[in-house]
């Protein structure tokens, strides 16, 4: 009867472990896949199109879509993709449709709506150039330091942030080409006014341009750079305030409006419970155990304010005399144990060796 009940818990086992690889090795499903739909490329053709003529067009459009399943970029393929009744050479509209069954087995699709136009007459539109702009001030640096003309025209066309978009041709990239004036803009010129003029054209000829007025201003604080905790000892002042690093992109330091509040931090019971107390002083005591916070103010010459920053001084109670002189003698215990140690173990030695 044992030997029977023994097989059947081994057969019983066996279908378990069985079963258990059998569910490893299943697909296991994370989520549905997700398609994306690059909104950045054009969805207006004009009519007659060489890239979208027949079977080009499904390529062409394969670029509009990507798709992720189970964490992993998937590839996508033509059988993906339904182009309707697509014909570059009919103006209208259609619809562009992308199906796809993940490992989920749920179908995900995204449609995007292009269109066909007999020709293209807008121009690109500019997101968005103001007419009057302020870029900030810089110190005047060395010769041998400054950027060269082409790295200030990208820099300043970088801080435009302008996005430039066509119906046809989708996002045109801007650079110094589409600008006059701006090699003329002196960041150092504090208050000085440049007018620049940008213009875009698209690959049909229709252009866009616009002017604009650029004014040096100071618009940018100065910088505190975190300061470090000072200690010390109970009547030993300290310099607790030339540590701290404050720059400016055009002030120079000395220029800066810099001052200091400072609080003496204690701790006081509240309901029962320990809390933290600032209170404002006009000087550290030094005369006093405990910490002082530190608050550190920055104006610039335009009124820019710095973020502030705190840091701490803490005064701590520095050995007593008694306390100096226990140290004191217990030092010179030790090295009298260590002498006299020495001197018996020598001693020892030479009897030996007598």
């Amino acid at each position: 009867m044992k030997k029977l009940m023994s097989i059947v818990i081994i057969f019983l086992l066996g279908l378990f472990t069985i079963k258990g690889v059998e569910a490893a090795d299943a697909p296991v499903s994370i989520g549905h896949a997700i398609i994306s739909v690059n909104y950045d490329l054009p969805v207006y053709f004009v009519k007659g199109n060489e890239n979208l003529q027949g079977d080009k067009a499904v390529q062409y459009f394969k670029n509009y879509f990507s798709i992720r399943d189970q964490r992993k970029d998937v590839e996508v393929k033509e059988e993906y993709l339904n182009i309707g009744t697509f014909d570059i050479n009919v103006v209208g509209e259609y619809e562009i449709k992308l199906s796809f069954v993940g490992r989920s087995t749920l179908r995900v699709s995204e449609i995007i709506t292009v269109y066909v136009i007999e020709e293209d007459t807008l121009a690109p539109e500019v997101y968005i150039l103001r007419d009057n702009i302020n870029y900030n001030v810089t110190k005047p640096v060395p010769k041998n330091e400054k950027e060269s003309e082409e790295e200030r025209v990208r820099k300043f066309i970088k801080s435009l942030n302008l996005t430039v978009r066509d119906n046809v041709d989708g996002l045109i990239e801007l650079t110094e080409e589409h600008f006059t004036g701006v090699a003329e803009i002196d960041s150092t010129n504090l208050n000085g006014q440049y007018e620049i003029t940008l213009t875009v054209s698209d690959s049909a000829g229709n252009t866009y341009t616009k002017n604009a007025i650029v004014t040096i201003k100071d618009i940018t604080g100065p910088v505190i750079y975190n300061p470090t905790n000072v200690s010390t000892r109970r009547n030993k002042p300290v310099e607790y305030k030339n540590h701290v690093v404050i720059e400016d992109n055009f002030n120079e330091r000395e220029e800066l409006e810099v001052w200091y509040t400072i609080e003496k931090l204690t701790y006081e019971k509240v309901d029962g419970e320990e809390q933290i107390v600032l209170t404002e002083v006009s000087e550290v005591d030094f005369s006093k155990l405990g910490e002082f916070v530190i608050t550190v103010h920055a104006k610039d010459t335009s009124g820019n304010l710095a973020a502030t920053k705190q840091y701490k001084v803490i005064i701590e109670n520095g050995i007593s005399l008694p306390l100096l002189v226990f140290i004191i003698n217990g030092v010179l215990l030790l090295i009298g144990g260590a002498l006299v140690a020495t001197f018996v173990i020598s001693h020892k030695k030479n009897q030996k060796g007598a």
